[in-house]
């Protein structure tokens, strides 16, 4: 089996005719993986060698030899292609794959991990460091064609400071994808973020769902008054004062777990509540999708519009350590502390459907 390296998006709802047409960086390993629920390497581009790349298509390989690279900028790029009708793969070399393999439509397309099941079991050796640009996907005839152009060095991230992500409207479907550091499973986790709302009823902060547990971490709002923690799908609810409410203006907000002992901490604006206790010995898994604006069923989806999050938020940091009272306070306004796995200010995410970016209207620290 091969190991890709990249990350992206979604597959188009209808593949019909597929080869592959890819430009791809050196020396990169492994970067893209097309995977549906019943397969996982149904459409797989790797490079296992300096000269060497592999194709999957429906999970069968094929092995193309490549030249050593003497480009002096290492950018370089590869084309490859493959007849659905005829089963041939064409790249420096023509040869026969499957035939009348056809790609189903429920698929993820991940650049930059291998996928070894559908959204998840990625491994942090497989991963691919590098930038890509000019995705594009084109579908003409009997093949679908993706453009990648790539050079090797740090991976681009966004920094956020200063603005928000604003939720306009409840939908079902508007919500924001983070895409946290996570190398093994936690047994130490903190959460901040701050934000605004003016909603009453019950929505979701923060959503990180697993496969065995949708609710292995969730920080949710069930009412004026509460804040609900969830790990491990169990959950304590704290009760928030008078003056330190969360139902209307700007609040912000850390959780934090230890599994040694199971107690969780809640600070709403900088003010520590009574501690509460849960999961002791538990682990949070590294294989989840994390969510903004929306509480998850499923990881990634199965939405309710009734705990959608209508409002404003920014300033969202998570690490893999328990936070001291000084480190709470530096938080809250902006400070930079260590043993980060999602930061703000070099931020990895994807928004979907009506989510905007704005400058915030806060002090910005």
């Amino acid at each position: 089996m091969c190991h890709p390296v990249a990350k992206a998006g979604e597959a188009a709802a209808e593949l019909h005719r597929v080869p592959e047409i890819l430009q791809l960086p050196r020396p990169a390993l492994r970067p893209l993986l097309l995977c549906p629920q019943g397969h996982n390497d149904e459409i797989l581009l790797c490079r296992e060698s300096p000269t060497e790349y592999q194709m999957y298509m429906g999970g069968e390989p094929l092995t193309f030899s490549v030249p050593l690279s003497s480009c002096s900028t290492q950018w370089e790029s590869s084309c490859l292609a493959w007849d659905l009708a005829q089963g041939w793969c064409s790249g420096s070399e023509q040869a026969k794959l499957r035939q009348e393999v056809l790609p189903r439509a429920e698929l993820v397309i991940v650049l930059g991990k291998d996928q070894d099941s559908y959204w998840g079991s990625l491994d942090a050796d497989q991963e691919f460091v590098g930038e890509k640009a000019e995705v594009k996907n084109m579908e003409k005839l009997q093949f679908w064609l993706l453009v990648i152009a790539g050079f090797s060095g740090a991976v681009a991230q966004t920094d956020l400071h200063g603005k928000v992500f604003v939720f306009p409207t409840a939908t079902a479907t508007a919500h924001v994808i983070l895409k946290p550091r996570l190398d093994k499973p936690l047994q130490n986790l903190s959460v901040c973020l701050r934000f605004g709302c003016d909603l009453t009823r019950a929505y979701s902060l923060f959503s990180y769902a697993t496969k065995a547990k949708d609710n292995d971490f969730l920080l949710f709002k069930p009412k004026p008054g509460e804040l609900n923690l969830y790990v491990g799908g169990e959950l304590v609810t704290f009760k928030v004062p008078e003056g330190r409410d969360t139902s209307t203006g700007w609040v912000h907000v850390c959780a934090s777990w230890e599994s040694a002992t199971g107690i969780a901490e809640l600070w709403v604006n900088g003010n520590p509540l009574p501690r509460k206790g849960l999961k002791k010995g538990y682990s949070v898994s590294n294989q989840g999708v994390l969510v903004l604006g929306q509480e998850q069923d499923t990881p990634g989806g199965n939405f309710d519009i009734n705990q959608s999050f209508v409002g404003e938020i920014t300033d969202v940091y998570m690490w893999d350590t328990l936070l001291s009272p000084d480190e709470v306070n530096l938080a809250m306004n902006n400070g930079v502390l260590p043993h980060l796995i999602l930061d703000w200010r070099t931020l990895s995410y994807e928004t979907k459907d009506y989510v905007v970016i704005k400058p915030s209207l806060l002090p910005v620290y």
